[in-house]
């Protein structure tokens, strides 16, 4: 192993025994040299057709996006916006899970939430997650985009079940 790798080891080892999320970690990470650098295609540049650089690709633009959207956050030198954040809607069981994350309301308890309970499968409009956000205090960043303005990845949790759509949409407070 080389001295790079092994300090890389070192770090990822540093944060498995701090409790984090590792998978977590190493998307963020990539993220943040993504936004340093100008973009995800940039972080595998030197071998982006390997198969380890899909699957890098992927991680990544479940992150930020596949257009690499959600980079601007992960600048380190870019001048703070108004504050915002990610809204995420979720299929649950019996319907939908709007959640706006806010960082410092995560350790104090929950994010805010609301349900779109017995509805099944039927995805709430634009209108209703719209109404939703501005019950729980926030609204879309750009508003004038409406669906536009949502972005949505696919995930799976095992290779063997089926997948599911995550939506986000940047919020801001009223």
């Amino acid at each position: 192993m080389d001295n790079l790798t092994r300090r890389a080891a070192d770090v990822i080892a540093e944060a498995l025994e701090d409790g984090r999320d590792v998978a977590e970690f190493l998307a963020h990470a990539l993220c943040y040299v993504a936004a340093k650098e100008g973009g995800t295609e940039e972080v595998l540049r030197n071998r982006s057709g390997s198969w380890e650089a899909g699957h890098v690709r992927n991680l990544m633009e479940g992150t930020v996006g596949p257009y690499g959207e959600g980079l601007d956050g992960y600048r380190q030198d870019a001048e703070p916006e108004t504050e915002s954040y990610d809204a995420e809607l979720r299929r649950t069981q019996g319907g939908w899970r709007l959640q706006v994350q806010v960082p410092g309301m995560l350790a104090k308890g929950d994010w805010p939430t609301t349900e779109f309970s017995g509805r099944g499968p039927t995805m709430p409009t634009v209108a209703e997650r719209d109404a939703a956000l501005e019950e729980l205090g926030y609204r879309p960043v750009d508003p004038e985009r409406g669906a536009l303005g949502w972005s949505w990845i696919e995930a799976q949790e095992f290779p063997d079940q089926a997948a599911y759509f995550i939506g986000t949409v940047q919020v801001r407070p009223l």
